[in-house]
């Protein structure tokens, strides 16, 4: 027995999305929490990947303690995968095309 199903869309900002490397060729090195923080600020980033969220609500939304969450987004930033800049005492992260998929 098969029900009918919608079809997945990015459309009214019900679903968002990462680039299949970021599992695929950084997933064991990042782990599992590292990609549930990748997946934190991808479901907060707008179009051009661009978000500000705390590093505490990013701790609340995957479970993980805040600490663990700053040393991921240390090591996001330092495989490239994300910028990090901090701005009168807050962090602003932007997403970055995984260097796999970069066209030279």
């Amino acid at each position: 027995m098969q029900q009918e199903a919608e079809n997945r869309t990015l459309e009214k900002a019900r679903w968002y999305w990462i680039e299949k490397s970021i599992l695929k060729r950084y997933g064991r090195e990042i782990k599992s929490t590292g990609l549930a923080v990748y997946n934190a600020l991808a479901f907060f980033a707008d179009s051009q990947g661009f978000c500000f969220p705390t590093q505490r609500s990013i701790a609340k939304i995957v479970g993980l303690s805040r600490r663990t969450v700053a040393r991921k987004l240390k090591l996001l930033s330092e495989l490239g995968l994300i910028e990090m800049e901090k701005k009168k005492g807050r962090f602003f992260y932007r997403l970055l095309k995984p260097k796999d998929e970069v066209k030279t």
